[in-house]
C-alpha cells in the first residue's frame, strides 16, 4: 500500500494524511478531555502526550501505508476529527478502525459515514478480508456505531492505553457477510446516483402515484426502501402515513439525512413484523426489492407480508424481468459478492398466489435509455392479501408500456 493511498471521501467528507504542522489541529483533537476519556487512562494529554501521539500517526504512515487520517468537510475544508486503520496484532483481523471526532462536531453523522469509507477502503484497495474494532466499556455510543457498521462481536482484550478489558469486534468483508454489507459500501454512490432516479420514469411515477392513491390514509411501508426518495414520494402524492424500511445501515443514513420528516427503521423480509410492531398495513410497496432474492424464497417472503398486510390490503412489486441471475463482483469501485436476480413474471404470480395473494395487475415495459436505468425489461405486479390464504391464483389484468 502506497503512503498516498486515500479513501475516496463523501460527498461531504473528504480524507488527508497528518503532517507535522498539524499539532494545533491534534491538540484541539487528543487534548479534549471529553475525547480522550475513553481512549486513555489519563483525564487531559498535555502537549508532549499529544505531540507523541500525532507522531505515532505519521509514523504508522511510513511504516504501513495507513494511519487515522485527518477528515474534513469538502463544503470549506473545516476539520471534523480523523479515521483510519492501523496495525490490530491480530491475525484474524489485521487492521483496526478509529475514528476520533472533535467535540465541536458531535452528532452529526460524521463518525459513521467516515467510518464506512475507511472500510471501503479496507475492503476494497487495501484488499482485507476482515477489520478489527474496540472501545471503551463505557462507551455505548460506539458500541452503537459498531453495530450499525455490521461488526460482530469478539470477545474483550486488555487496552494498555486505558488499563481495562475493551469489547472486540470484527466486521468481515462484504464477500462474506453478504448483501446488506455491500450495500453499506455503496450507500453514498446509490444515494448520488439514485435518488433522483424516478424523474426520468414517467411510468413508474404513475404506478405510485396510483398505489398512493388507494392507500391515503395508510399506513404504507416501503421495504427496501434505499435511500428514501420512493417513501418520500409516497408521502408527497398524499400517503398520511408512510415507513421507509431496509437491511443496510448505510442505506438508512442516507434517507434520514435526505428526509428529516419522514420515518425510516431498520427491517427486513425476514421478519416484517418486527417493524410492523403489531400494526396491519394497508400496502407494501417492493420497489426493486426482491433483486437480492433467490427465485425459491419468494414464497416464504410473500407469506411473511401476508402476516402484517390486513386483509384487502396490498403489496406492490416492481423487479428485473429475465429468469437469471447476474453476479456481481465490484459495483461502483468497491469490491462485492452480490447476486442480481431478474425474476420471471409467472413465477412471481405463483409464488404470490401460493402465499395468500391475488395478483389483480400486472404490467411490463422496455427499459428507458442506458442514461435513465440499467437496460432491462421491468414489470410491475400489484396483489390483493386474501382473508383466507389459499393456493389458487387469480389471473391478472396485464398491460405493457414503452
Amino acid at each position: 500500500m502506497k503512503d498516498g493511498s486515500l479513501p475516496r471521501g463523501t460527498h461531504r467528507l473528504r480524507f488527508r494524511p497528518w503532517t507535522v504542522e498539524d499539532l494545533p489541529v491534534a491538540r484541539a483533537l487528543w487534548g479534549d478531555p471529553e475525547v480522550i476519556r475513553f481512549i486513555d487512562s489519563r483525564d487531559r494529554l498535555d502537549d508532549d502526550a499529544v505531540r507523541a501521539r500525532l507522531d505515532d500517526e505519521l509514523r504508522c504512515l511510513h511504516e504501513h501505508g495507513v494511519q487515522y487520517w485527518v477528515v474534513e468537510r469538502t463544503e470549506d475544508g473545516g476539520v471534523v476529527g480523523c479515521a483510519g486503520l492501523r496495525p490490530s496484532g491480530r491475525d484474524d483481523a489485521p487492521w483496526e478502525l478509529g475514528v476520533h471526532v472533535l467535540r465541536a462536531e458531535w452528532g452529526r453523522g460524521y463518525a459513521s459515514e467516515a467510518a464506512r469509507d475507511v472500510l471501503a477502503f479496507a475492503f476494497g484497495p487495501l484488499g482485507a478480508t476482515a477489520v478489527f474494532a474496540g472501545h471503551h466499556p463505557d462507551n455505548a455510543a460506539s458500541a452503537r456505531l459498531l453495530e450499525k457498521l455490521a461488526f460482530a462481536r469478539a470477545g474483550e482484550d486488555l487496552y494498555p492505553p486505558t488499563g481495562r478489558m475493551h469489547p472486540s469486534w470484527i466486521r468481515r468483508s462484504p464477500r462474506a457477510v453478504g448483501a446488506a454489507a455491500a450495500y453499506d459500501l455503496v450507500a453514498d454512490a446509490y444515494a448520488e446516483k439514485l435518488a433522483s432516479e424516478l424523474d426520468g420514469k414517467p411510468f413508474d411515477r404513475g404506478w405510485l402515484a396510483a398505489l398512493a392513491s388507494r392507500h391515503r390514509d395508510g399506513p404504507v411501508l416501503d421495504l427496501g426502501c434505499g435511500p428514501g426518495h420512493v417513501t418520500r414520494f409516497l408521502a408527497d402524492a398524499g400517503v398520511a402515513e408512510v415507513v421507509g424500511a431496509d437491511r443496510s445501515g448505510g442505506m438508512l443514513e442516507q434517507a434520514r439525512a435526505a428526509h428529516p420528516d419522514l420515518p425510516f427503521v431498520l427491517g427486513d423480509f425476514a421478519a416484517p413484523d418486527r417493524v410492523s410492531d403489531g400494526r396491519l398495513w394497508s400496502a407494501v410497496l417492493l420497489m426493486y426489492a426482491i433483486v437480492n432474492l433467490p427465485a425459491a424464497r419468494l414464497e416464504g417472503v410473500f407469506r411473511c407480508l401476508a402476516e402484517v398486510v390486513r386483509p384487502g390490503g396490498e403489496v406492490a412489486i416492481s423487479f428485473h424481468v429475465g429468469g437469471r441471475v447476474v453476479p456481481v463482483d465490484e459495483w461502483w469501485g468497491h469490491e462485492v459478492l452480490v447476486d442480481f436476480v431478474f425474476h420471471d413474471p409467472e413465477a412471481v404470480e405463483a409464488a404470490l398466489g401460493a402465499a395468500g395473494w391475488t395478483a389483480i395487475q400486472r404490467r411490463e415495459r422496455e427499459p428507458y435509455g442506458e442514461d435513465v436505468e440499467y437496460p432491462s425489461r421491468r414489470a410491475y405486479i400489484t396483489a390483493r392479501r386474501r382473508s383466507k390464504a389459499t393456493a389458487t391464483a387469480t389471473p391478472t389484468t396485464q398491460g405493457a408500456s414503452m
